[in-house]
């Protein structure tokens, strides 16, 4: 909202983006209520976020649970390490 010139104010924010609930039959459709400056500068700025998410590649690895400790290390040291190594998050 903020990044579009929109209010900082919740209770004025509030009815201008529906997502669908969980188990809606539009399950992929957002509504947008306001201004129309604004309507369509939220519109663009979710459309960017929504291509963003589906150019994303996210990979995974399953660790047992023995390793956890060892892969994790004291702190999270090791952990940090290999994300900062990989580019990882």
């Amino acid at each position: 909202m903020l990044k579009v010139g929109g209010t900082e104010e919740q209770s004025r924010q509030a009815g201008l983006i529906n997502f669908p609930r969980a188990g809606d039959a539009a399950n992929d459709v957002v509504r947008l209520r306001g201004d129309k400056e604004l309507v369509a500068k939220l519109k663009a700025e979710l459309e960017r976020t929504v291509e963003n998410l589906q150019n994303q590649v996210v990979l995974g690895v399953a660790v047992p649970a023995a390793q956890h400790a060892v892969k994790i290390g004291r702190g999270g040291s090791a952990l940090q390490d290999l994300q900062k190594k990989t580019g990882a998050t």
